[in-house]
This record gives C-alpha cells, structure tokens and sequence, in this order.
C-alpha cells in the first residue's frame, strides 16, 4: 500500500476517488475586463506550475509507508514535464507501444518493476483568497495515474491520464503554508487501454492550478450552436448546471465586440436550459475565416467566458459539404 493508502492503481474497479464529476472547460474571471487578460491575473486563479521536489522510485514496492517516512527530497523537477526527458534527471526511459504492450501483457495484472515518483511543494494562500470561496486543484494531465495529499491528508486519486482531475480541497487547505504531495505511478490497469500506438512518458505533463469558486456556482456549461438550414440565421442552445438555486445572466457578443443579445434568469433546479434565438447577420466559422462569438456567463460573482463558432458539416451522395458549400 503506497503512503498507506489502498492500491487504486491495481483495482480495475476504481479509476476515481473523489474527484469532481467531468466538466465542460473554464477558469472563473472576476470580472470581464479580467477575462481579457492572462489566465495569472485572474483572482480566482492560482498557477501550481513550476519547480517541484522530486523523489524517483524504480518499483512502486520500494515507496515508504508513509508521508513522515519520504524524509528529505533534494532533487527538482519542473512541472509540466515527463521525468523521463527532463534535462539532468534521466530517470527511467519512455516507452514505444505499437503492436506490443510496453510491458508483460497479463492483464489486468501490473510489472512488479513498476516506478514511482513523489512530487511535493509548498504554496501560500491568503485568508482573503479562501473566504466565503471553496477551493480546487485542477491536474490538466498526469500520467499515467497519481494519489493527491494536502496537509498530510489523502484527498483522492485518479488514472484520467489526459484529461483534468479535479478535487474540491476546502476542507483540507488553509490560510497560510500548505505543503502538497502527488504520488505519481508510471502503469495502472488504465494503462492497457492507453498504451497503444503511443510513446509513453510519466509525470505530471499538464498544469496544475487552484481555483477559488462561488460556494453557490455554476458547475457546468454546454453550448450547443445550431444553424438553420438557410445558413442565414442560428441560435444557441445552452444547458447550465448548478450546485443550487441561483440568478444569473448573459451577454453574447460578435467578434468585433458588438453586444448582440443579453438576458438574465433564475435557476429554480440544479440544471436550466437557455436559448438565445434568432441571430442574425450570422458569421460562419471556417479554417479560411474562424470567426467566433464571445459568450459571457455571470453567476455570482463570477464570470465565465466562451468562444462559440457557428458551423454545419454534412455528407451527401458521398461529398462533404462545409456551410452548404462543396468541399
């Protein structure tokens, strides 16, 4: 059991453990003029990117038993990185998976020669930042699985290796220094699924960032933009989701940064569909001209932005038409 936890990484049962559900896309701006700017001056952002301690194991058999038992880390690692390629360290070396898996195929059994690596850093947060706001840690990609502690607690784990982990850690952060520590294993039983026709490479390979949420937020958002057939008008269908009852509002805006429709509403349930009709003068995207409209959610006190393309895609009599128009 690594850090004494239980082996999730060997349990074809368990790819999650307290992770967030699955969501659309987004960071919250604080306010509209914010989601101009660079994702470091948002409020409720937080990057984690950079230099982390870095402890390598050849077999996750040789990890300690416990966090008080990794003792002193002197070696770096930048994170976003794969450990196998980052200059001066070395360690281990990536794998190629074309016809043949990168390791004994015994599913859903895992090498005993299976590495290993402790992350750790420290961070500050302000007691402003964390008051009256609940508090993620997003993990844009680590491979191929990893375990979460903060404070020296065990928050959760998760082997999604390319998409976002996220865990709600309100209850384990504080104001103050926070020490945080990723165990990250190089193969899961995940790894049969996604080792195929790939290089493989472990670590933590995205970026890791903290996100100060509205404790009554938007949870979910998905836009759904649908042109009539006339190509001449279109309309967006948008489906919100909310951890409870809420108001809101909305702002569509052209590229040029014409306002083109706005409305407000209350959401009575968890999940409330909106649709902004009958856009007219409509620009279609296309490779030669991507045009995309700027959608502006504002939930609380919280702003959340996205680029919305209008396009139709269709086969006839064995010919792709893009917009109406033969490809």
């Amino acid at each position: 059991m690594p850090l004494g936890v239980k082996n999730y990484h060997s349990e074809l049962s368990m790819l999650h453990y307290n992770t967030e559900r699955p969501r659309a896309y987004f960071v919250p701006y604080h306010t509209t003029e914010a989601s101009l700017g660079e994702r470091e001056e948002r409020r409720y952002f937080k990057n984690l990117s950079g230099t982390w301690g870095f402890k390598y194991y050849p077999s996750v058999e040789m990890l300690p038993n416990t966090l008080a038992e990794i003792g002193d880390i002197k070696e770096q690692l930048p994170v976003p990185s794969c450990w196998q390629f980052s200059l001066g360290a070395g360690y281990d070396k990536p794998n190629y998976a074309g016809s043949a898996y990168p390791f004994p195929f015994n599913p859903p059994n895992l090498p005993k020669d299976n590495p290993a690596a402790i992350y750790r850093r420290t961070f500050d947060i302000c007691r402003e930042e964390i008051s009256e706001k609940e508090v993620f840690v997003n993990f844009e990609g680590v491979d191929s699985c990893f375990y979460l502690f903060l404070n020296g607690e065990f928050i959760g784990y998760s082997e999604v290796s390319h998409t976002t982990s996220e865990f709600n850690i309100s209850s384990a952060v504080r104001p103050g220094k926070n020490e945080m520590v990723v165990l990250v294993v190089k193969w899961c039983t995940g790894s049969y699924l996604e080792n195929r026709d790939k290089i493989s490479s472990s670590g933590i390979f995205r970026e890791v960032y903290l996100l100060f949420r509205d404790k009554i937020r938007i949870t979910d958002v998905h836009v759904l933009p649908v042109v009539e057939k006339n190509h001449k008008k279109a309309r967006l269908d948008i489906t919100l989701t909310a951890n409870e009852s809420l108001s809101l509002g909305y702002k569509l805006f052209d590229m040029g940064g014409k306002q083109i429709a706005e409305g407000a509403l209350t959401l009575t349930g968890t999940e409330t569909k909106i649709q902004i009709a009958n856009i007219k003068s409509l620009h279609l995207w296309s490779d030669e001209s991507p045009y995309l409209y700027t959608l502006n959610i504002f939930a609380g006190s919280e702003v959340l932005r996205f680029f919305v393309g209008f396009r139709t895609v269709k086969i006839r009599n064995k010919t792709v038409y893009i917009n109406g128009k033969k490809q």
